[in-house]
């Protein structure tokens, strides 16, 4: 998704947010770990879904299908959780 490609975090973008917030709160801005990476790295956090700033609905797209081409079917499930309530929140 081109949209995603222009919004996703680089790496510097995500030292720098790691340094300032730590691993936690960098764990949240994606769908899902690989658990054969260490947990204090970044190859254990996969699918991202937004840039530290804000949610990106083309991540949450980009992941998901990501995440099926993977027959990652409970990241597919939550990924389309996701986008249910986006489009709920957006309806408002």
């Amino acid at each position: 998704n081109t949209v995603w490609a222009t919004s996703a975090p680089t790496p510097d973008e995500e030292t720098r947010y790691i340094e300032q917030h730590g691993w936690d709160a960098f764990s949240e801005w994606y769908l899902g770990i690989d658990t054969d990476e260490p947990a204090e790295s970044r190859a254990h956090y996969v699918l991202p879904y937004g840039n530290f700033r804000k949610l990106h609905r083309s991540g949450v797209i980009a992941g998901k299908r990501q995440a099926a081409q993977n027959r990652y079917d409970d990241i597919v499930e939550g990924a389309d959780e996701l986008l249910d309530l986006l489009d709920r929140m957006n309806a408002c």
